[in-house]
């Protein structure tokens, strides 16, 4: 399994965002622009209208999302408003990002599965740095590593034995 920095990048394409979606990604994006300097906010600005209009555009999905990620990693959807970061979730998952979060929580459940039914002989958590963590399992006839980091959901190892 690859890690974000190593997977091959989705070349980004219009996302289209409903009304409400819209406006809470619009909501984000004005509020990243506040933090900005003046030669930067304009930017912002347009993109978020152009968002509020209902689609993303290609060439700045990036932007948009990088806004949601640090909105909704630091709280601040919440604080936009009770259903802002339910609606940037979502708009995430449609994403470059999210999908290839979506591809690596699925890679990692299949490996998962391969233990379903299985007597767990050990489970252990550890972290090596903050925000970097290992669950490792020893399963019947199984040792499987997954690796918890702030950009991805991995294993690092599945052997059987």
């Amino acid at each position: 399994m690859t890690s974000e920095q190593d997977a091959p990048p989705l070349d980004p394409i219009p996302v289209t965002v409903s009304e409400d979606e819209a406006r809470a990604v619009a909501a984000a994006l004005k509020a990243f622009a506040a933090a900005l300097p003046d030669d930067r906010r304009a930017d912002y600005a347009r993109l978020a209208q152009d968002v509020a209009a209902g689609t993303i555009p290609a060439d700045d999905v990036d932007a948009v999302e990088r806004t949601c990620r640090l909105a909704l990693e630091t709280g601040h959807a919440r604080r936009l408003g009770p259903d802002v970061e339910l609606l940037l979730g979502s708009v995430m998952h449609r994403l470059p990002l999210g999908r290839r979060y979506d591809e690596q929580v699925r890679t990692v459940n299949k490996a998962l599965e391969t233990l379903t039914g299985r007597e767990i002989r050990s489970a252990r958590v550890s972290w090596r740095i903050p925000g970097h963590y290992e669950c490792a399992l020893h399963v019947e006839g199984f040792h499987l590593t997954l690796a918890f980091t702030p950009d991805a959901v991995e294993i690092r190892r599945l052997e059987a034995g």
